[in-house]
């Protein structure tokens, strides 16, 4: 099932901003342009985890006080 996806650019994206655990855009650049890309820790895994969560969310709320 998955080796069959097809990655697509959602048709009324404006502004993508991505954060990943490694600092790279996951592809996404060669879909549409990346507004930015951010670092966070864990793994795709953990990254809602108590552990992590607060730091996503501090990235979540910069991200739409930059918009």
């Amino acid at each position: 099932m998955l080796k069959d996806y097809k990655m697509t650019t959602p048709r009324n994206m404006r502004t993508l901003h991505v954060l990943s655990t490694d600092g790279s855009d996951l592809g996404w650049g060669r879909l549409t342009p990346v507004a930015s890309t951010m670092t966070i820790d864990g793994t795709h895994a953990d990254m809602l985890s108590s552990k992590h969560s607060k730091q996503l969310a501090e990235r979540i709320i910069l991200l739409t006080k930059k918009m």
